[in-house]
């Protein structure tokens, strides 16, 4: 029995899966020679009316009934193997007796005769469904499974093309030149299928087998039992959704579909070879599109993937209401591409839909979910054809039209069969779902996706040599795909170290979560600069999650690392890891190694809290440079202001003209407004451009002048006439200005503006300081400045400073009347 068997080996899998895919090759070949436009041909030349047709197509469907059964004698048996080769085989084998019909029955007899045959076929062929799907979905790994069944999926539409357009080839030319009649040329389509069944069935015997796990009862027979074994699924309140929206999309699927080769064969008079022709752009579509498709469901889940697909199968009968037999030319360019929409589309909803199934049943007992599902999609879409037959006879004497275009009874079950299909949207968006993604966020990714991007995936993917893999990496690095996370991180695995290392590095560029839990594996890698560029990646990706593991590496025994994690952590921000860097500062600080205790301090700018603001202003009269300049940045960044005061009082200390440019940033950043003259002397000594700015910057933040950065940052032209703009404003009137008080400042305005016009800063800058009533702290800085413009020349950022001090005290002074 099937639960005795023992677990498959790797090896046997892969073989498994291996002869699954031949074992697809020859299903699919016997499928299109006896289906399709094949079937219909048949069916019409047995004189199948629209109703019988409608029959026809519902027959496959309503034999999924007999799954419910099934289903349960597969959970009994717990054999997969034996129950799927030989009822396939009783299904392909009774295409015998079909083929001769023409022969041996005369009349309405062969119709009913093909009816009859060709329900105990479909029934057959329905029979091991479950099992087949319980055993295949047992011995694909659930991660891979989109990929698999894209592949196999793809391999069956590649078959399709392949065997479909030389049989159409055939019965078009020998029917027509008289080599055979249309039944022998059909019975030759029928009787090679049948050698296709049987090279079907020697590989279903061959492939193996992994352990079934059962979930009946050995006592649960009969009607009761089957009603026991179907209370589970239908229980299962996420399965349900699955059953609604597979009934009613049965409906959509099948309500026309038997009727477009009956109209393209009656009504547009086309060839087999033509309907071939545009199957063939079909499976060439959906050959093209399934390995994608089966990406993308890996990707991001496949109930997006599922709504994007149902919308494009919703527009796919509209080309066919567009089809007219008096413009040949437009139709059969109108319907190629029609299929070749189609085609993809379709692809993706038979995988999405399976996966969707597999997803949503459990391994224990999935058959009898399977068979529950193939009752309920057997039930609606068998019956869905007979109404679409139905609706043709009904409409068939009652053509309408529509803004001018006349539109018979096969133009308006097309337009019903869109809308059928779009009205399950609602359904699809409530299936059960692994991926929280929505389909417009698919889109929005993949609206970015470049195909230059999906080539340099697949390199990556297939790759031969080191460089190669390199390249793509790198390429993958600069386009920020996330679309692409999975194979980075699968890269991470490579033998090279420089692929590891490059691939560390793309996913921080990229910056999904998803990759964390890899990146933090090669924090263990045996090469260094893998394990410094995980450690920045998730420096870049951020998260809890980053955060905790890069705490660990501060008392790494590499110096290297500790220092990337504190770069890391710092790009993170995460303040629960202040006590861990602070830790990590006090070592490095007993060690003597001040470069590594910079960095630990600059980290704590961006992750500290007010106890580490009060511990880092110990640190403010520490004997390096480096680190008092690192300190003053830190506190800058934290922005405490209640450690002000601190900061102050070691700022007027400080003699190195390096380390001030830093404090006047933590000065501003506490709003210290009390050491703006301290500020400007700082400025006034300092000979770096650079630093000049940095430190008038400052001060322009402590006055709430946001033009001051916004002068200093632009090009030397704009800059001149920004500061000539900023000395006019301030003989602009005010509102409480005196007659007396606006002349005179307007004047000293102008005086200063021409004065910097003319290259005199110093002078401007002594005209500007003269404005305003001096007092306060700023009415300090005005004074010295007033003092040193007449010992010296002045800078641009001098005058830019004067400037704001001159606003400032104008402003506050009206505020204050």
């Amino acid at each position: 029995m099937g639960a005795d068997r023992r677990p498959l080996t790797r090896l046997e899998t892969l073989r498994a899966l291996k002869l699954s895919n031949l074992e697809a090759v020859a299903a699919t070949v016997h499928v299109s020679l006896t289906g399709g436009a094949f079937q219909t041909g048949f069916a019409l030349w047995l004189g199948a009316s629209s109703f019988w047709m409608g029959v026809i197509g519902a027959v496959p469907t309503i034999a999924a009934l007999v799954q419910l059964g099934s289903s349960l004698l597969v959970e009994r048996l717990g054999e997969r193997k034996a129950l799927t080769a030989w009822f396939s085989l009783i299904a392909r084998t009774l295409w015998l007796p079909i083929l001769l019909l023409p022969w041996v029955l005369s009349g309405e007899l062969r119709l009913i005769g093909f009816v009859v045959l060709l329900t105990l076929s479909s029934v057959a062929i329905q029979v091991p469904v479950p099992a087949f799907t319980s055993w295949l979905s047992d011995l694909v790994p659930a991660d891979h499974r989109g990929r698999y069944f894209g592949r196999r999926n793809m391999l069956a539409g590649l078959t399709t093309m392949a065997a479909s357009l030389p049989p159409a080839w055939f019965l078009d030319r020998a029917v027509a030149r008289g080599w055979v009649s249309e039944p022998a040329g059909f019975a030759v389509l029928f009787g090679v299928a049948v050698v296709f069944g049987l090279i079907s069935f020697a590989l279903l015997l061959r492939t193996p087998e992994p352990p079934m796990a059962k979930v009946l009862h050995e006592g649960a027979h009969g009607a009761s039992g089957m009603l026991a074994a179907y209370r589970a699924p239908l229980r299962d309140a996420g399965f349900r959704k699955v059953l609604w929206f597979g009934g009613l999309f049965a409906v959509g699927q099948f309500l026309a579909a038997p009727f477009y080769t009956v109209y393209a064969l009656q009504e547009l008079k086309l060839s087999y070879m033509w309907l071939q022709v545009l199957g063939a752009a079909a499976s060439l579509a959906a050959l093209a599109s399934m390995p994608l498709w089966g990406y993308l469901a890996d990707r991001f889940g496949n109930r997006p993937l599922l709504i994007i697909a149902v919308v494009g199968v919703s527009a796919a009968p509209l080309p066919w209401v567009a089809a007219r037999p008096d413009a040949m030319v437009t139709t059969l360019v109108i319907l190629i591409l029609g299929n070749l929409m189609g085609g993809v589309m379709w692809a993706g909803v038979g995988l999405l839909q399976f996966n969707v199934v597999i997803e949503a049943t459990p391994s224990e007992g999935r058959s009898v979910y399977v068979g529950a599902l193939s009752a309920i999609t057997g039930l609606a879409g068998g019956l869905a054809p007979i109404a679409g037959g139905l609706i043709i006879e009904g409409l068939r004497q009652h053509p309408v039209s529509v803004l001018g275009v006349s539109m018979n009874a096969y133009h308006m079950l097309f337009a019903i069969n869109a809308v059928t299909r779009i009205v399950t949207l609602p359904l699809v968006r409530a299936l059960p779902a692994s991926s929280a993604a929505s389909a417009s966020e698919v889109l929005g990714q993949l609206g970015a996706v470049r195909v230059s991007s999906l080539i340099q995936m697949q390199r990556l993917q297939r790759g031969q040599t080191e460089t190669e893999r390199r390249k793509a990496v790198n390429a993958l690095s600069a386009s920020r795909l996330s679309l692409a996370v999975q194979e980075l991180t699968q890269a991470l695995n490579d033998p090279s170290h420089r692929v590891r290392r490059e691939a560390a590095r793309a996913l921080g560029e990229i910056g999904d979560a998803s990759a964390v839990r890899a990146l933090v594996e090669r924090l263990e890698d045996p090469s260094p600069s893998v394990a410094l560029e995980a450690a920045e990646a998730l420096g870049r990706i951020g998260g809890p999650e980053s955060s905790a593991h890069l705490a660990r590496l501060l008392d790494s025994d590499n110096s290297e690392m500790r220092g990337a994690a504190a770069r890391a952590l710092a790009r993170i921000g995460d303040r629960a890891r202040a006590h861990d860097l602070t830790v990590a500062l006090e070592r490095a600080l007993e060690r003597r190694e001040w470069d590594e205790a910079q960095t630990f301090v600059e980290a704590l700018g961006h992750c500290g809290d007010h106890e580490t603001a009060m511990r880092l202003v110990d640190l403010l009269t520490h004997e390096q440079r480096g680190i008092r300049s690192a300190v003053y940045d830190a506190i800058g960044e934290l922005g405490d202001a209640s450690v002000g005061g601190s900061v102050e009082a070691a700022y007027r200390k400080e003699a190195d003209p390096t380390v001030l440019v830093h404090g006047a940033f933590a000065l501003a950043a506490t709003g210290r407004v009390s050491a703006l003259p301290a500020m400007y002397a700082s400025l006034r000594a300092t000979t770096n451009d650079v630093a000049r700015k940095q430190i008038a910057s400052a001060i322009g933040v402590l006055l709430g002048d946001q033009r001051v950065y916004r002068v200093l940052a632009s090009g030397a032209m704009d800059q001149d006439l920004a500061v000539v703009r900023m000395i006019r404003e301030l003989g602009v009137r005010r509102k409480d200005d005196t007659d007396f008080g606006w002349r005179r400042r307007s004047k000293l305005a102008q005086s200063a503006a021409e004065a910097f016009g003319e290259g005199d800063l110093s002078r401007a800058g002594e005209i500007l300081a003269k404005i305003p009533r001096h007092w306060g702290p700023v009415g300090e800085m005005l004074d010295h400045a007033r003092q040193l413009a007449s010992t010296g020349p002045c800078t641009v950022e001098e005058v830019v400073v004067v400037v704001a001090g001159v606003h400032y005290l104008l402003t506050t002074a009206m505020e204050a009347t």
